[in-house]
């Protein structure tokens, strides 16, 4: 865990972190956006997330090649891009926990937002963590 005292540290730690090849990197609130974005881009074998409270759903960003992937490993939609493309939204489930799955980007990588309640983010965000590692090893 790195814990940035200003700005200024957010691009230092999120890059160690990906420099010490942790398979998820997870910032933590919207401030981080540009950053995460900047580091995101020079570590392309890297998945990154942002965790955000807003609308009474915290919001975790994940982006990189296996995301789609790491995502239908843990819900019944078909991510697939010609069934659920850039700019779709749906509720599902995911790993059991009721989330809204959002695609946002696929250019210049896919960027997906899952949004949760506050109550099962911690257990979201951890299952995403076991299931990239076992997706990637």
């Amino acid at each position: 865990m790195f814990i940035s005292e200003s700005a200024a540290d957010y691009v230092p730690n999120l890059s160690t972190a990906a420099q010490r090849g942790f398979d998820l990197v997870v910032a933590v609130g919207f401030l981080m956006a540009e950053s995460t974005s900047s580091v995101a881009k020079r570590f392309p074998g890297t998945s990154f997330a942002i965790v955000d409270v807003s609308a009474n759903r915290t919001t975790l960003e994940l982006r990189g090649q296996w995301v789609r992937e790491l995502l239908e490993f843990g819900c019944s939609l078909d991510l697939h891009p010609r069934a659920f493309g850039p700019g779709r939204c749906a509720q599902t489930l995911l790993a059991r926990a009721n989330v809204l799955i959002w695609f946002v980007s696929d250019e210049p990588e896919p960027v997906y937002r899952v949004l949760v309640r506050p109550s099962f983010a911690a257990y979201v965000a951890a299952w995403l963590a076991d299931a990239a590692d076992g997706l990637i090893d």
